[in-house]
């Protein structure tokens, strides 16, 4: 990717914190640092820290890839960062990357 701009990042970061639905927030601001590459090392472990940021401040969990979904999670995540498009690997995030605890 480019070099990014800073007013730029920063709208965009803005305009996806304010989405209501925070678990989908949390998971578009982790996949946009991802393939933007905003920092020089460690994007993706600083957008996954990112988005358990929120999802944590919101009661919603934690962000973890289970050992034996890593294979499927980074194959989707290489689709992503070709094409650009997000729904299946935003899909699979939310249905197997997201943790709570029982409380029952």
């Amino acid at each position: 990717p480019s070099l990014p701009i800073d007013y730029e990042v920063e709208n965009y970061i803005n305009k996806i914190l304010k989405n209501d639905d925070k678990k989908n927030s949390a998971i578009e601001l982790m996949l946009y640092i991802m393939r933007n590459q905003l920092f020089f090392d460690g994007n993706k472990r600083t957008a996954m820290l990112t988005a358990n940021k929120i999802l944590i401040k919101n009661g919603l969990g934690i962000f973890a890839v289970r050992q034996q979904s890593m294979q499927d999670f980074f194959t989707k995540l290489v689709k992503f960062y070709e094409s650009g498009e997000s729904n299946e690997i935003m899909l699979f995030c939310k249905r197997e990357c997201i943790e709570t605890m029982n409380t029952e």
